[in-house]
């Protein structure tokens, strides 16, 4: 497995064919395999190298590029770091299974239609089977009712061969979406959608994060960012995304700040940002010329034609680091829901 761009111990050679050029031109599947060759060489010949998050341009890591603009920002490759988190879990799913005689289950609920989330669960679904986890999916039509819905997740809740509990968001508008979340066990809510978990997220209490805002947090550590002190302006205020990550953030000691549609003078708060958080679904909202000079924007956003919240291009010239849209944030939400199914059925059969 290719080590992660934080792990200690990963080091590598920057010199000779996996050198920067080679590693910047190729494809993040591409620069996965140089990192490994490279710290395995290095491991082996016990040669001298740089630590693996110590020193990104050295290392190559592939700036933004954007034709005719001098970009400066280095890109957060969520792919990578996902596939190091998959990996993980996969190896972590076979022993369970072996020791357990079952395999962890995350039961997906999908009410209507829509192809958007018909694409969503498909590729959770996908993923679970590339780990070796089962996946149960309950497809409910469009005309379900509240009560119908909660019952169909009070039964799952119930159920000792179901550890996590997806309910695809969103539902349509007839149902009352909070109620149908809260009918999911606390130790079930994988996805970190009740109430339950974000007073665990709020108190710092034992629970499950939200799966975008804890993705989120991983790829900030997966590059070194601090942020204990640091002018956080988190852009949205949803319950699952924009006020998780705020108190997740917080809990790491950083000063955080929200915006949203009601908020005065959004440019200044976010030229104040050393990071940015991107959450409010409307592209292209946060303008490049609002960045502050070596700031970390990170895009949650995802819209048609696959835009983020950030006008990129601008931001890019500004950035330090920045994620693309998409390959950035969005391949971690899936591994943390993975992630936290694992945890999910460790905690039960501990029980």
């Amino acid at each position: 497995m290719c080590p992660g761009l934080h792990e200690p111990g990963a080091h590598l050679s920057v010199g000779g064919t996996i050198g920067r050029r080679c590693i910047t031109r190729h494809s993040p599947e591409l620069r996965l395999l140089a990192y490994a060759v490279a710290a395995r060489l290095a491991k082996v010949g016990n040669h001298r190298g740089v630590h693996a998050g110590a020193d990104i341009d050295r290392l190559g890591v592939p700036r933004s590029r954007s034709r005719g603009l001098n970009v400066s920002a280095h890109i957060i490759d969520g792919r990578a770091v996902a596939a190091k988190l998959l990996h993980n879990i996969g190896r972590k799913t076979a022993q369970f299974t072996e020791v357990h005689g079952r395999r962890p289950c995350l039961a997906a609920v999908l009410v209507g239609d829509d192809p958007a989330s018909q694409t969503y669960v498909r590729m959770k679904r996908n993923r679970c089977a590339e780990v070796g986890m089962e996946s149960r999916y309950i497809e409910l039509p469009s005309e379900t009712t509240t009560a119908e819905l909660v019952a169909e997740i009070n039964a799952l809740s119930a159920d000792p061969t179901v550890d996590g509990i997806l309910l695809q968001h969103p539902v349509p508008g007839h149902i009352d979406e909070r109620a149908a979340f809260e009918a999911i066990a606390p130790w079930k809510d994988v996805d970190g959608v009740t109430m339950h978990s974000f007073a665990a997220m709020a108190f710092g209490e034992n629970g499950f994060h939200s799966c975008t805002p804890g993705g989120i947090l991983r790829l900030l550590d997966a590059y070194n960012v601090p942020l204990a002190g640091k002018n956080v302006v988190v852009v949205g205020r949803s319950p699952i995304l924009g006020k998780p990550v705020g108190m997740l953030l917080l809990a790491r000691d950083a000063t955080v700040t929200y915006c949203h549609s009601r908020s005065r003078n959004l440019a200044g708060h976010v030229r104040n940002a050393d990071i940015v958080v991107a959450a409010v679904g409307r592209p292209a909202l946060i303008r490049g010329e609002w960045i502050k000079q070596g700031a970390v924007v990170m895009d949650a956003g995802y819209n048609p034609g696959n835009v983020g919240d950030v006008d990129y291009s601008g931001a890019a010239e500004r950035a330090r680091l920045i994620t693309p849209v998409p390959g950035g944030v969005g391949p971690m939400t899936i591994a943390v829901l993975l992630e936290q199914t694992l945890s999910a059925a460790e905690a039960t059969v501990s029980r």
